[in-house]
């Protein structure tokens, strides 16, 4: 029913993620794809080693989970949809049918991630696909559910992020004709375009994320990402003329703060706030446990401050996971190194930590990468001499991978109990359908009247999207305006480099909120051009900053302005302050 190709596509794109970042020659990924195959089954641990093992995680499970938040890992209601990627767990008919069906228990979205290449010469001449990727795609479609929201994920990148996706029927001999294209070229534009929207017409999303971890391609061909910011323009303009309902978006990697000082992170923060203005949403791809040590290590503005490039725009997390389990390679050949411990404990602590911080950001969807180890599928891919960055995310798996049947609660971690305590909880209305009927500035307040009960229509009138669901009545009211205002700053000269204090008041805001702090060059222009210089919480007063010349951002003779912006992340509501006089910068 499923050809082994098609089964063997589930899993290819993964295993390129971290090759992509770490500038592999695009031969030896090329090579990898090739070594794809099947071997013996992994030796499963015993029960009775099961079961002590997991003995001994309850015990400090809940030691871990308050690491990150003092709030309870079972929220009230929630902003978002929770869904999986269907990474089978085994390379099979059944392994992969099972995940399919187990996602639908577990979950209100699926995310059908396409990253095998594009049909360049069939969409571009707006013919049929090959019979192959038609299977593929009428498959995938067969396994969506009627309660399932969608999210569908295309990129026209390749897999190392560093030039355009390669065929996806690459045996074609019309492929060759699209190896050296630029995203310059006209030809690309209007092939990417008539496969989008084939895509969109088969499986109907509910999200559309046209690029995946486009920030990436900013580091790895800085050339090449100018003509690709052309490219998202025309793409994102017509797609939104064509779908005007459906949120489209670009997914984008975060930039590892260690990294401040280095071009890299430069490049990558640059390419974010390039392409966000062709984005509904800022979307973002993170597997933390790849470069930083534990979860303790985790900042906790991870992903908070992600949203200062545009705090207007919604947010959600297109891909993320944690181990459960040891990730160990030493892979030389092709300069991949990661050594995580790994526990069911600590990827508790990440989910709750994930889950309580969307909830505070009003995320529209979280996808996790997998919902059950693929500890099967790995090993048939090891006896073929797979490359080790395959089993990266192996033991992320909110069930770990046993020969039980799936529904076995043998299988379960304590991330799966949390995941599933949450998604048992009503999507709040919050924010999200008093904003729909009466615009950002309502909240929706629930009332102590119950159903039945005399009330005063005027003050009780239960609102679109405002109700409670028999426990109360809710009504949509208008927030306070938040305000932020500048503290005693007098100061008309700034030298570079210098640390200075800025401090600022605040009012009406809620406990949940940041300050970003900017600089304006010639703010009299007409087109102002700024540049970052801080995020932090909202409970703060002050902060040190000062003025690095390496930015390439200041010139002499120019005149800056500072603005602060507060944005509550409760009420989605800004306020903003700006320094009346100009700042000179001298050396």
């Amino acid at each position: 029913m499923i050809s082994q190709k098609s089964k063997n596509r589930f899993w290819q794109w993964r295993c390129f993620h971290y090759v992509r970042t770490k500038k592999i020659p695009i031969w030896v990924a090329t090579l990898s794809i090739f070594l794809v195959g099947l071997g013996s089954l992994l030796i499963i641990f015993s029960l009775a080693k099961e079961t002590a093992y997991y003995n001994k995680v309850n015990a400090i499970t809940e030691q871990r989970l308050s690491l990150k938040s003092t709030e309870s890992p079972l929220l009230s209601s929630r902003s978002f949809y929770m869904g999986f990627q269907p990474m089978p767990y085994d390379l099979t008919t059944d392994g992969i049918l099972d995940t399919y069906e187990t996602i639908a228990q577990h979950a209100d979205l699926i995310t059908m991630h396409f990253e095998e290449g594009i049909p360049w010469s069939e969409a571009s001449d707006n013919i049929p696909y090959d019979k192959e990727i038609l299977n593929d795609i009428n498959f995938r479609v067969s396994q969506l559910r009627p309660n399932q929201k969608v999210f569908l994920e295309l990129t026209p990148l390749s897999f190392t992020r560093n030039h355009l996706a390669g065929c996806w029927n690459e045996e074609s001999e019309r492929c060759t004709l699209w190896q050296n294209k630029s995203f310059a070229d006209p030809t690309v534009k209007a092939a990417y375009l008539n496969y989008a929207r084939y895509m969109i017409s088969r499986f109907h999303p509910d999200y559309l994320a046209y690029g995946v971890e486009v920030n990436l391609f900013s580091v790895s061909n800085p050339e090449e990402f100018i003509a690709y910011e052309s490219f998202c323009q025309s793409v994102y303009t017509v797609l939104k003329r064509e779908y005007p309902n459906l949120p489209i978006f670009l997914t984008f990697v975060i930039p590892n703060e260690n990294e401040k000082n280095t071009e890299v992170f430069r490049r990558q923060t640059a390419g974010i706030t390039s392409l966000m203005p062709y984005s509904d949403y800022m979307a973002v791809s993170t597997y933390p446990f790849t470069f930083l040590p534990s979860f303790e290590s985790i900042p906790t503005n991870w992903l908070s401050k992600m949203i200062a490039f545009d705090p207007a725009k919604p947010f959600a997390i297109a891909e993320t996971a944690y181990p459960a389990e040891n990730v160990n390679i030493n892979d030389e050949k092709l300069g991949f190194v990661v050594n995580f411990t790994g526990q069911p404990a600590s990827q508790a602590a990440y989910l709750k930590f994930v889950l309580t911080e969307a909830n505070k950001l009003n995320a529209k969807f979280i996808t996790w990468y997998t919902i059950r180890d693929y500890d099967r599928t790995w090993e048939k891919l090891r006896k073929q001499n797979f490359p080790a960055i395959g089993k990266t995310w192996k033991d992320t798996g909110l069930l770990s991978d046993d020969t039980e049947p799936m529904e076995s609660p043998k299988n379960n971690r304590p991330a799966m109990v949390i995941w599933d305590q949450v998604l048992a909880q009503k999507i709040s209305p919050n924010l999200i359908d008093c904003a729909k009927t009466f615009g950002n500035n309502y909240q929706c307040v629930k009332q102590t009247e119950t159903r039945g009960k005399d009330y005063d229509s005027k003050t009780y009138n239960t609102y679109p999207g405002c109700d409670t669901g028999g426990q109360g009545y809710g009504v949509c009211t208008p927030f306070v305006k938040p305000s932020i205002t500048l503290s005693n700053w007098q100061n008309t000269k700034v030298s570079l480099n210098t640390p200075f204090t800025i401090s600022w008041q605040t009012a009406n805001t809620s406990a949940s909120s940041t300050v970003t702090i900017r600089l304006i060059k010639s703010p009299e222009a007409a087109q102002k051009q700024s540049i970052i210089l801080g995020l932090v919480s909202g409970s703060l007063n002050n902060t040190q900053i000062s003025f690095d010349k390496k930015t390439g951002f200041f010139e002499p003779y120019k005149k800056y302005q500072l603005e602060l912006e507060l944005r509550d992340l409760t009420t989605g509501l800004t306020a903003v302050t700006q320094t009346t006089k100009p700042i000179n910068i001298t050396n």
